[in-house]
């Protein structure tokens, strides 16, 4: 295996000093103002401030000497105000200090506050003089730690989508079989010595280049991108490059960042090669595994999908080889056979035989092709068939006829609910007309009873109630009877 390594040198910037702006030659001086006497200067300690003279002077101090500073702390009494603004409390074990995120900066915010997340926040401090207490104008959020790692990342995944960065539309087919690769990673790192035995164990026929760069820290991001750029293009000396590989081996979010920049992912998309990303584990996901034409989840296995398998080639070739004699051998025997009949008779007899054998063939095959195109016609026609019942059965007129039976079956069930709840409505109004009649003063008195009231209309239900001179009325079946209590 031919193994080529380069190492990408930046060019240093010139240290070049910006040089004071001397004043124009051409300004004249200027007129100096009279000078007015100066108001007596009133000492500190006995001047009188109003409340709103002081929080605007304190206000004006924190908004000229605290603006765009980082804090960072713990959200509590986190609220979202329906008007879009968000207030909440950042604290820490000593302290604590009012925060407003405004609306404008909460609907650009892809990261949601609650309560007991620590962040790093960025504003100005400022002092709301209705309750005259001292709040954040919040700017910008990021989660602590990884956190705000992770919101970076997230940050540009959805930038670079929303580009078109990541469509299937634009991704590149590997060759099947590659002559040359160039990796891009570092030449010390064992990602490399992984994919260099793999390779020399499938494929060792592969020549492979090798550009070195550091894979973390400061400036690395910018090394990759050079090495793609410089690799995308064709180089005096260098051979033509088949595939491109990005990767390394596993570690932190922070270790693998270098990959999440988005001047890597930008190379990966400009490249016009096929791209490989094979950065960390199976488990780590880096913006340039989306960005690059394939995903391979380690190292190890981009070689393996790069390299085909020498022995399952060499048994391809091998099939390959005796489908092809015996090919050849029932080509040889077949006209070994002509020649023999030719040489047992007559040019003529032997080109009427074969011109007998295939107008035989030619008739076969007519006959054939004539059933079948009867097989299609028929089956044609039995299709035609089918759509045709099925189309009168949902003509209008069909679907008019079944709605027109339907409405006559219903108006008649209709009729036969009607007269049955007729019928139990009259028994019941029979039944309870019955009972009233049973149940009434008039049917009692008609069998020798009477009321007897006072004069008052109450019931006289014992003799105790009434004193000499009551008057009395008794109802009767047929009247009423009037009388005194003598």
């Amino acid at each position: 295996m031919d193994l080529f390594s380069f190492n990408f040198l930046e060019p240093e910037a010139p240290d070049a000093k910006s040089a004071p702006i001397p004043p124009s030659l051409d300004a004249k001086p200027k007129r100096r103002a009279p000078v007015k006497a100066a108001k007596p200067v009133v000492p500190a300690e006995e001047r009188m401030w109003s409340v709103t003279q002081l929080l605007r002077e304190t206000r004006a101090a924190l908004e000229a000497g605290f603006t765009k500073i980082w804090v960072q702390g713990e959200i509590s009494n986190f609220k979202s105000h329906p008007s879009g603004h968000q207030y909440f409390t950042l604290k820490d074990a000593g302290a604590q200090v009012s925060c407003v995120l405004w609306r404008s900066q909460a609907a650009a915010l892809s990261l949601k506050l609650r309560d007991g997340m620590e962040v790093q926040v960025c504003g100005d401090l400022t002092v709301y003089e209705a309750r005259g207490q001292m709040q954040m104008t919040v700017r910008k959020v990021q989660q602590s730690g990884q956190g705000a790692l992770q919101q970076r990342f997230e940050e540009l995944k959805r930038k670079l989508a929303e580009e078109g960065l990541f469509d299937s539309a634009r991704k590149i087919s590997l060759p099947p079989y590659p002559e040359t690769i160039a990796i891009v990673t570092a030449a010390s790192g064992a990602a490399l010595r992984d994919m260099l035995h793999v390779l020399e164990r499938r494929a060792p026929w592969i020549r492979v280049l090798v550009y070195s760069v550091a894979v973390q820290g400061a400036g690395a991001h910018e090394q990759i991108a050079a090495a793609i750029r410089y690799l995308s293009q064709p180089q005096p000396g260098l051979p033509k490059i088949d595939v491109l590989v990005v990767g390394r081996g596993g570690g932190s979010l922070e270790d693998l960042w270098s990959f999440n920049e988005e001047s890597v992912a930008r190379a990966l998309a400009d490249c016009p090669l096929p791209t490989i990303s094979a950065v960390g584990h199976e488990i780590d996901f880096t913006i340039a595994d989306f960005v690059a034409d394939l995903r391979a989840p380690t190292p190890s296995a981009a070689a393996e999908l790069l390299a085909p398998d020498r022995l399952e080639i060499v048994s391809t070739l091998a099939r390959w080889s005796q489908t092809m004699q015996s090919r050849l051998r029932q080509t040889l025997e077949h006209w070994s056979k002509v020649l023999a009949l030719m040489g047992k008779g007559p040019l003529d007899r032997w080109v009427e035989r074969s011109l007998a054998d295939h107008q035989q063939a030619l008739d076969e095959l007519q006959r054939s092709l004539q059933q079948s195109a009867q097989d299609q016609i028929q089956a044609q026609r039995g299709r035609l068939q089918e759509l045709r019942f099925q189309l009168e059965q949902h003509s209008p007129a069909a679907e008019l006829q079944r709605r027109v039976a339907r409405t006559a079956l219903l108006r008649e069930l209709l009729e036969l609910r009607f007269q049955h709840r007729r019928k139990q409505m009259q028994d019941r109004l029979l039944h309870l007309k019955q009972l009233l009649n049973a149940l009434s003063p008039d049917a009692t008195m008609a069998r020798g009873y009477s009321l007897t009231t006072d004069q008052h209309g109450l019931p006289v239900k014992s003799v105790r109630q009434l004193k000499k001179g009551d008057q009395l009325r008794t109802r009767l079946v047929d009247g009423e009877i009037k009388s005194v209590v003598s």
